[in-house]
Parts: structure tokens; sequence; C-alpha cells
């Protein structure tokens, strides 16, 4: 870690107290053992033992960045070396320690025949009120002079931190990175999100190893360098221990969050924040910003009616996708519940406090029950005739005419347009006509080891549940059906039963 020193504070406070130049010409390099780069230098360091000094010479170029920041470099070639260090430090003229950095142990070898060296740029950046005047530097410093990472990394701290106001620890357009059971194969879908306020994009769905069950499904995302850039990397962890945020051996923070539940039975419970618009959600931002600042607006001629309050509220609730706008206010693009009911307030009041007075002098009431006049209400009247005319239309054991139909048909009809194409009364299925299919049979096994079995035919998308009984005597002992796909399923006789056992099974599906 970097620091001036307390004798190189005196001495820029006395040069610029007198006026002069601070000059700093050398950089001195040494390794000491047993040096923690992680702990804060003592302001109080002296030059290192002699022994130590593995190097030292003239600053290579200095240059300011700002007025109050200037920087001193070393370029040290192929024909330096060999050697290792872990101190750095700035020596004034008169020899004074100005400032001191520590570090890794940094390696530095110089070329021998056709082995080839390396060369070594360090730059030292110090910082104080008016740095550039008092080292009369006026030189404006390179780019190689100056380590931008530093920069680079606050530029995406904060859009990171900007995506976090915006979204929260998590957010998912749609279905990306939802978790699903494909007929007992737990599957990633592909998607787009932010988590801690990074985005990232999964192009493919990927299928997952949970192992055994139950598992929690975690997403640890972090943004790791490569050679031009730095990335999102997302690692999917599958464990029922709790997870947290954490930084690696790079210094790279990794944000965690857990989007999915998986029981034993291989049920999963999404726990996604999710978005309901594919959409951009700064659209929506800007839609509510746009109401919220016509609700404000004292302007007379921009009044908001009842009906206009009405239909905003249901293209938020259209937008987000919910059903109950008071419950998951939370999911309006990162903005919190108590934020959402101070908008709705608004614009209740604006229902009031912006309608003209003279639009409710002029609505009236009716007794028409069908009447298409806006500006009139519905009286009591209307409103008992349009009761007596449904009541009327229903017969007389309170059923309306068709409330037994499904998809079109009678319950009474759904076996005449059901198709059940088996011949055989013992292996056979049933097609309803809403989809569901029923299928049955009796298959045996004698073998230790499992055994698949074919449905008499091909579910058309997923079969939902296999169960089967046996139907030999030696009843105690279990032959269970482990697992089932759209054309087969699994029986995993037990090692203790002896000779062939028979089961009948049902299963169900679509």
């Amino acid at each position: 870690m970097p620091a001036i020193l307390n004798a190189g504070r005196d001495l820029i406070a006395q040069k610029q107290g007198a006026g002069e130049a601070l000059i700093i010409d050398r950089f001195v390099l040494a390794y000491i053992d047993h040096l923690d780069p992680t702990q804060p230098v003592d302001l109080n360091t002296t030059l290192p033992n002699p022994d130590t000094i593995v190097w030292q010479g003239p600053v290579t170029r200095h240059g300011y960045v700002s007025p109050d920041q200037v920087v001193y470099s070393l370029l040290l070639g192929a024909n330096v070396g060999d050697f290792d260090y872990n101190w750095i430090g700035l020596l004034a003229e008169d020899d004074t320690l100005v400032a001191v950095a520590t570090t890794e142990p940094q390696h530095k070898r110089k070329s021998d025949g056709f082995v080839l060296g390396n060369t070594l740029t360090r730059n030292f950046l110090l910082a104080f009120t008016d740095a550039q005047a008092t080292t009369q530097i006026n030189i404006n410093a390179h780019t190689w002079q100056i380590d931008f990472t530093a920069r680079l990394d606050g530029i995406d701290e904060r859009e990171r931190q900007s995506n976090v106001d915006l979204y929260g620890d998590q957010a998912f357009m749609g279905e990306g990175f939802q978790v699903w059971n494909d007929s007992g194969v737990f599957k990633l879908k592909a998607g787009w999100g932010y988590v801690g306020g990074l985005r990232i994009t999964q192009g493919s769905e990927i299928t997952l190893t949970p192992g055994v069950l139950p598992k929690d499904v975690w997403l640890d995302v972090s943004l790791q360098g490569n050679a031009t850039d730095v990335v999102p990397e997302v690692q999917v962890i599958l464990s029922t221990d709790p997870q947290a945020n954490y930084q690696d051996v790079n210094q790279r923070q990794h944000y965690l969050v857990k989007i999915a539940q998986i029981a034993a039975d291989g049920l999963v419970t999404d726990l996604r924040k999710v978005l309901g618009d594919q959409g951009p959600a700064w659209d929506l931002l800007l839609k509510m910003a746009d109401v919220v600042n016509h609700l404000t607006s004292e302007d007379p001629h921009k009044p908001l009616s009842a009906a206009q309050g009405k239909a905003l509220l249901a293209h938020i609730q259209q937008k987000l996708g919910i059903e109950d706008q008071a419950a998951d206010a939370a999911k309006l693009a990162g903005i919190e519940a108590d934020r959402y009911q101070r908008i709705t307030d608004a614009i209740d009041a604006g229902r009031v406090v912006n309608v003209p007075a003279a639009w409710t002098d002029n609505v009236t009431l009716s007794d028409s029950v069908t009447s298409t006049a806006s500006h009139v209400a519905a009286s009591s009247q209307a409103v008992k005739t349009a009761y007596d005319k449904a009541k009327a239309a229903l017969p007389i054991n309170g059923k309306a005419a068709d409330s037994d139909k499904v998809d079109g048909y009678h319950a009474s009809a759904l076996v005449k347009h059901s198709d059940q194409t088996s011949k055989n009364s013992s292996n056979g299925y049933l097609k309803l006509s809403m989809g569901i299919m029923i299928q049955w049979g009796k298959v045996s096994t004698a073998s230790d080891s499992p055994v698949r079995f074919s449905f008499p035919t091909a579910f058309r998308s997923s079969c939902y549940q296999v169960v089967g009984n046996r139907i030999d005597r030696d009843h105690t002992k279990e032959v269970p059906i482990v697992t089932w796909s759209r054309t087969s399923f699994e029986i995993d006789r037990a090692p203790s039963v002896d000779n062939t056992c028979a089961v009948s099974y049902i299963a169900i599906g679509r």
C-alpha cells in the first residue's frame, strides 16, 4: 500500500512555505523478508538496510496529471537484473524518503544470451495540494505513466451501483435464468438479467446436475478480466449451504443470489425477481416520471380524470404482468413498495384535485340499462333491472345452460369426443378432448437391475405421473417405478425379490 511518509509531508510543507521547488529524483527498490503488502505503510519508515536494497537509480520520467497530482515513472530495460523486490521508495534530492509503496514480490530479469529478460515499468503517483506548482513539473503525464486500472474500476463500479439503484440485487427479464424440471432433467433457461448490478446473458439453455436432492440454485456473478476488457462471468452453484458475496484471490468482487429451490421430489420453486415486461425497464420509469410531473402540474388544462387514472393503473399492471399491484409493487423496476404507494396515492388525489368542477356538475342518473353515454351514471333502478334480466336468463336450478362445458363440450359428451384406439384391454390408453391422455398396462420383470418399459403409445408433450402396484402375493417387497419420460418408464426391482414379479401401472400425461 502506498503512502506519503511523515518526513515527506514535512519536506513538502517546508518547500511550499519557502516557495522552493520539491525535487524528487530517485527510485529505490528493495526486497524485505516477511513484508505484508496488505498492511498500511508505517509513516515513520526510513530507508531499509543497505543489504536489502536491490536497485536504486534516477526517475525515468515525470509529469502532472492535475494541479494536485504528479506522477514519477521508472523504466528498466532487459539489460537490468536479476533481482526480486517488494518495496518501492521515492527519494528527494536531499535524500529525504518522501513516499513508499509495498507490493507482492516482483521479479526483474535481464537478457542472457538467447534467454530474453523482461522490462519493468513502475509509476508512482503523489497527490497533495498544489503538487504541480510545488514540484514545478510542467510536462503533461503521458498515458503510459498513468495506471488507469483504478479509474476504469471506478467507472465500472459507478455503473454497477446505478443498476443496483434500478434493479436491486437481482432482476430477470421474462424467463431468463429460470430453473425448470423437464421430466426429471433440470435445466436453466436462456435469457438476461442483472445480479448485483452486473448485466448477465445466457445465450442458450443449459442442463444442471444437482445430484442428491434437495438443492438450492445460486448464481455467482463477477467481473473478470481478459486481454482487452473485463466481462461478467456467471457460475451456477448447486448447494444446500448458505452463500454470501465475497472477494476472490484477484480482489474481484463476487455477487451471489439464490434463484431457485429444488425439493426432494424434484419440484422447482422459482425465487427470481422478475420484470414482467420484456422491453426496457427505463421506458416504464419514464412513463412513471411523466405521470408524477402531470399530477404535480398546476396547469388547469391538464386534468387527470378517474378514467385516466384507472387506465394508468391497468397499464402498469399489464407492464408488470401482475394481478395485484399492491402486493407486487416492488417489482416496478426496483421502485420500493412505499414509493409506489405514494405514486398511486397521488393518482387518487389527482382524480379529485385535477378534475374540473364543471365535469361533475353535468353528471346525471339514468334508469336505462342500454345507454352508452359516458356522462350519465346508472341509477339503482337500472342496476335492479340488469340484475333481474341476468337472473331470468338462468334455468330454475340456478345454473347457466352451458356451465358444464369444457372446451366447448358438455361433460356428458366428453367420452364421445375422446379417442381410445387400443385394442388390448390389458394395455391401452384413452385420449381426452382437452389433450389429457391416460395409459395403463401390465408388465413383469425378473431382473435385479433397472428395466425400462415402453408405454402403449408416446405422450405428445410430457408424462406427469406413473404409479404401479404389484399383482402377485409377495406384496411386502417393493417394486418401485423410479423414473419416466414421454415414451417409457423404469422399474427397479429390489434384489430381495425372488422370481418374476408382475406390476400393473397407470400413467397420466399430455
